[in-house]
């Protein structure tokens, strides 16, 4: 497929998740996205808490360039994956809290076609780059099984070989790439 229909599926469904979100807030958008410290559940928060924990909007306005959010968010994501993995929720639990991390993940893509699209371009021409966002929701759907593909077992089954050190592999990856010089 080409970049281009990539972007316009990616921005369909972003869209798409957008409007569903707007009959439960009466502005319809969140601009700013919640730390990951914000709603601990080893502090004994609750679970429907991670609901909230990371979002990034499609119309975000705090200053940046898209490498600047895809750190930020990396940042919010690794730290709730971190959490999350050791708690060992059920598997349905897994992947409701995944949804709304998987989200933020496409809305950073939407809004980097809209208001970042030349320095996301400029961004892709190192490959390694360019291919992060899809190496960091490839961690998410392993971590919570996001769209139940596969048994519950098998889903457990990568979730226990993140446990078992394959999270931290997998982030250090991920931080080379996002840490780059050249992606700065």
């Amino acid at each position: 497929m080409s970049r281009l229909t990539i972007i316009l599926i990616t921005l369909l469904i972003a869209f798409t998740l957008a409007a569903c979100g707007q009959s439960k807030s009466t502005s319809g958008s969140d601009v700013s996205p919640k730390p990951a410290e914000a709603s601990s559940h080893s502090d004994g928060g609750s679970p429907s808490e991670a609901d909230q924990r990371i979002s990034f909007d499609i119309n975000d306005t705090r200053e940046g360039t898209y490498t600047d959010h895809v750190a930020e968010l990396w940042e919010q994501t690794k730290a709730v994956m971190r959490e999350d993995i050791l708690a060992e929720y059920t598997d349905e639990k897994y992947q409701e809290i995944g949804q709304t991390i998987d989200i933020a993940w496409t809305n950073l893509q939407a809004h980097a076609s809209i208001h970042h699209a030349e320095e996301a371009t400029a961004a892709d021409e190192d490959v390694a780059y360019a291919n992060v966002t899809g190496k960091i929701k490839d961690l998410i759907f392993k971590a919570y099984g996001n769209g139940g593909v596969g048994t519950p077992e098998k889903r457990e089954e990568k979730r226990e070989n993140l446990r078992d050190g394959g999270l931290e592999r997998l982030i250090g990856d991920i931080d080379e790439i996002v840490y780059s010089e050249n992606s700065q």
